[in-house]
């Protein structure tokens, strides 16, 4: 598991590495129990992983609830073209990435909120 913050200009900033045995909530718990025992200052607001239950686990043992709990990206992305396998030259298909491209790049949630409405209703 990699961890890290992101700065004002949504630079990412690596600040751990860990390696767990297994991927379970106790998993997590511990690596995490383990960055605050370095800082017992830390407390994240916001969760950005991949769809795992036991790293959400994990963290709201250590931190409690995440205000926002984010989808990694490129989890996004892999499952996408999972699902839609074969689909991949279409055009409508094309044209739904760039807009999923695009709704990532959002800067604030209320951007986002409206840009995935329209994208809903396209």
């Amino acid at each position: 598991m990699l961890v890290g913050t992101s700065d004002a200009d949504q630079v990412f900033h690596p600040f751990a590495i860990s390696v767990n045995k297994g991927e379970s909530a106790g998993d997590f718990e511990f690596t995490f129990r383990a960055l605050k025992a370095f800082d017992p200052e830390w407390a994240p607001r916001i969760l950005l992983a991949d769809g795992s239950d036991a790293i959400t686990a994990g963290f709201r043992a250590v931190f409690g609830n995440p205000e926002l709990r984010l989808m990694c990206f490129f989890h996004v992305t892999f499952n996408l073209e999972k699902f839609y396998k074969g689909l991949s030259k279409h055009r409508k298909y094309l044209e739904m990435r760039r807009d999923i491209h695009y709704l990532q790049t959002c800067k604030d949630e209320g951007t986002f909120l409206k840009a995935s409405e329209l994208f809903m209703k396209k």
